[in-house]
């Protein structure tokens, strides 16, 4: 486990950073979880983090920006990937549709563009999603329906066209529910009454 959250850390490029003590993190044995939330990094992911072994993978609240690798999509007992507050740009890899052991993915506050991707539905493991202002398009896929395991979903701000309220009537597991600012139209959905929602 690297856990190296709340700090300042100098130089602060993360490329420099992960060689602090001389060694590249991909070289580490078995790093399952890197925590690096806080630490005002700049610079983009290194692609050679797709060879890990990585369970959490968590950058949050730093100063990362680019296109997210591809090769993150190698990662396959991912569960947990927090990219909340950063400066991504672009859109999610085609390969991210492999993280099917994804439980809690976080990627608000960022500059991703285009549209959600429908590959979402491919993440059947995924228990809690969370884009607040992520800076992508709606809609929110159809797909969607097909999370079985959510218990929070969380998606405001989509850009874009106007489009229906999404169809989430089978997610029986939701105890928060969190939509605001995408743009939805038409009539609000029977469902939405159900009273287990927080």
């Amino acid at each position: 486990m690297i856990t190296l959250s709340g700090n300042t850390l100098r130089p602060a490029t993360i490329l420099d950073f992960i060689q602090i003590c001389g060694t590249r993190l991909e070289e580490i044995a078995n790093p399952h979880n890197t925590d690096l939330t806080r630490n005002y990094l700049n610079g983009t992911i290194p692609r050679e983090w797709g060879s890990m072994k990585l369970v959490n993978m968590v950058v949050e609240f730093n100063q990362l920006s680019g296109v997210l690798p591809p090769e993150l999509g190698n990662l396959p007992r991912l569960e947990r990937l927090l990219l909340t507050s950063n400066y991504f740009t672009g859109n999610l890899p085609a390969t991210f549709a492999k993280l099917i052991t994804l439980k809690h993915l976080r990627l608000g506050d960022n500059q991703f563009s285009e549209t959600l991707p429908n590959f979402i539905q491919s993440w059947t493991s995924l228990e809690k999603l969370v884009m607040y202002g992520s800076g992508f398009s709606g809609p929110i896929p159809s797909g969607i329906s097909l999370l079985n395991n959510l218990t929070d979903l969380r998606i405001s701000d989509l850009k874009g066209p106007d489009s229906q309220f999404p169809q989430l009537k089978s997610l029986t597991n939701l105890q928060s529910l969190y939509l605001t600012g995408n743009n939805f139209t038409g009539p609000l959905p029977n469902w939405i009454d159900r009273p287990d929602y927080t």
